[in-house]
């Protein structure tokens, strides 16, 4: 049993320190399989890391208090029956205990292939819930790199992000063009990981993946606007705390079908002090910008980057 557990095990290492370990049920590994590939994981040891266990739901079961599947052999402990919090995002039960360090994801069976994906990309709560005990947070943003650190560029949907990170000059590379991991690390710097653009696979079918595992220094924060004028502004630490938060929750919140979940003050207020204490080290800025706008030089300027600096 001990070697089937390590086999089917993929982990998830994080700057900040922390790493996951993804397991499944032998009915979910075949899904489990496609959503680490998406994620460039590879097939690990457990190595006593915290899990995030992935098990078919059962709509028919009567038991609301726990999970109900029977996840004791894939974690390799027994569980409690009751105590259990549940966090419920539509297409993925997600399910939580104080004394317990794994997280359950009961994920309910479609034959609609954009379901599958929907499910995937509802089950990154559970790691950016892991992440958001280490400080960090997710957001609605593109990430770029440049010569090796990071730039932010958040925006809401239909914004331009995916536009912007397709005209990229050569010298920068888009790592993501939806969502951001921002997390510190051991001595207070924070670095950025990439994660997928799911709507790609949900819409055109994308063959995509992205090394969620890879992380850059995160040089800076641009909050982008689509303009009449090209332009780049420093914004003050408050304001960028206030737009950074809700960049947050629209990744964080976004598929909650309880709505306390969304108005629970312990979460918010861990986002939010996580956010500030971000906001205190790493600058921001307004990215105004026109359809066809080329800011590459002035947001060098903006930030130092020049050549100089990263030479």
């Amino acid at each position: 049993m001990r070697n089937k557990i390590l086999k089917n095990a993929y982990n998830m290492r994080l700057a900040s320190g922390q790493c996951l370990s993804l397991v499944a049920t032998p009915k979910m590994r075949p899904w489990l399989a496609r959503f680490a590939s998406i994620m460039e994981l590879s097939p690990s040891s457990s190595e006593g890391n915290p899990k995030v266990i992935f098990a078919r739901y059962d709509p028919l079961r009567n038991k609301k208090t726990g999970p109900g599947c029977d996840i004791g052999p894939v974690a390799g402990r027994s569980f409690p029956v009751d105590g259990w919090s549940l966090n419920d995002l539509r297409v993925v039960k997600i399910w939580h205990h104080d004394l317990i360090r794994d997280v359950v994801c009961e994920i309910p069976e479609f034959e609609d292939e954009k379901m599958e994906i929907l499910q995937m990309c509802n089950s990154l709560y559970a790691v950016y819930n892991e992440a958001q005990k280490a400080g960090g947070f997710p957001m609605h943003a593109a990430l770029i790199e440049r010569r090796g650190r990071g730039i932010v560029v958040a925006a809401p949907g239909n914004t331009g992000k995916s536009t912007l990170c397709r005209r990229l000059p050569p010298r920068w590379k888009a790592l993501s063009d939806d969502e951001a991991l921002i997390v510190p690390d051991i001595e207070g710097r924070y670095l950025a990981h990439p994660f997928p653009t799911w709507s790609d696979y949900i819409w055109n079918k994308s063959e995509n993946t992205w090394n969620v595992e890879r992380s850059v220094f995160l040089e800076a924060i641009f909050f982008l606007e689509q303009a009449e004028v090209n332009e780049v502004e420093a914004v003050d630490k408050v304001n960028a705390v206030t737009i950074m938060n809700r960049s947050v929750h629209e990744v964080f919140f976004k598929n909650c079908a309880d709505k306390k979940e969304v108005k629970e003050t312990p979460r918010r207020r861990i986002l939010f002090e996580n956010v500030c204490r971000a906001a205190r080290v790493v600058r921001s800025f307004r990215l105004r910008c026109t359809l066809s706008g080329e800011l590459w030089d002035e947001i060098d300027r903006a930030i130092g980057a020049g050549e100089g600096r990263l030479a």
